[in-house]
């Protein structure tokens, strides 16, 4: 084998490593979560939302800066964003609804974390 090739099995199994380190930190901390999605009837009318599962995750909330004019006096507010962090799934779109702790949240946005197809961090917003 390439030095390249015996690098990139060694990289492989470094991530596969930190993959079932994730999912045990997941699966013992973790929040639980109901993932639910929009349904419509014949008619177009918005009805019960289906229950689909549920899923572990640490839930946690991201700092946005938003800026303002002078008018202002400069200042720049702070608004915090909802977020979910948990293993990738296949099953999760965007537009999804997710309960965690009573509170409904949509998914806004999946964000795999470095493309490497093991962690996602859902943007979340309040419904």
């Amino acid at each position: 084998m390439h030095q390249y090739q015996l690098l990139l099995l060694e990289v492989v199994r470094i991530l596969k490593h930190q993959e079932n380190i994730i999912k045990r930190k997941i699966e013992n901390l973790g929040v639980l979560a109901k993932l639910s999605r929009k349904q419509k009837n014949k008619y177009g009318e918005e009805i019960e939302p289906l229950e689909l599962f549920d899923i572990k995750g640490f839930f946690h909330t991201q700092n946005n800066y938003v800026g303002t004019n002078l008018q202002n006096s400069g200042e720049t507010l702070q608004k915090t964003q909802p977020m979910f962090f948990t293993m990738l799934n296949s099953h999760i779109q965007k537009d999804d609804l997710l309960t965690i702790n009573n509170v409904t949240y949509k998914i806004k946005q999946i964000n795999d974390i470095n493309n490497l197809n093991v962690v996602i961090d859902l943007s979340l917003e309040v419904i």
